[in-house]
């Protein structure tokens, strides 16, 4: 089975919640396109089913309580987002195991955030989607 838009769901998440955890508490505007790419709507005023999934992974985090936002920018933006107290918690605390050491080195990252970072940047997208996944997980167990 084909679960690549899960692995762009993590990966956009994760994306979103570095970004608010490195300006916070200042809130900022996180811009769809940033996130992936930059387009054009077609001729009906749509966009891509990729630009509308990374969109709705960020209201995604506001709805399951990760993020706070004062409103959105039609379909391009939010503005004037957060973390909420509890992901930023989380992304504070003490990093994960990676799921597989010998790949990416983790053990100097001091914090899921770093952790998540230098996946973003140097690992695989199984290794961001388990990051990711183990954030979203723990953050629904408290």
């Amino acid at each position: 089975m084909d679960e690549l838009h899960i692995d762009d769901f993590y990966r956009d998440c994760a994306i979103v919640l570095l970004r608010l955890y490195r300006s916070f508490p200042r809130k900022v505007s996180v811009y769809v396109g940033d996130l992936c790419g930059y387009e054009e709507t077609d001729d009906v005023g749509l966009y891509s089913d990729r630009f509308q999934a990374c969109f709705a992974a960020i209201i995604w985090l506001e709805e399951e309580g990760f993020i706070r936002y004062a409103g959105t920018i039609g379909q391009e933006a939010i503005e004037l987002s957060t973390l909420t107290q509890k992901a930023f918690n989380q992304l504070s605390g003490r990093a994960y195991q990676a799921p597989n050491a010998q790949t990416v080195a983790f053990s100097s990252a001091p914090t899921l955030a770093a952790q998540i970072h230098s996946a973003l940047n140097q690992g695989t997208s199984e290794q961001v989607s388990h990051l990711t996944s183990q954030l979203l997980n723990q953050y629904t167990l408290h």
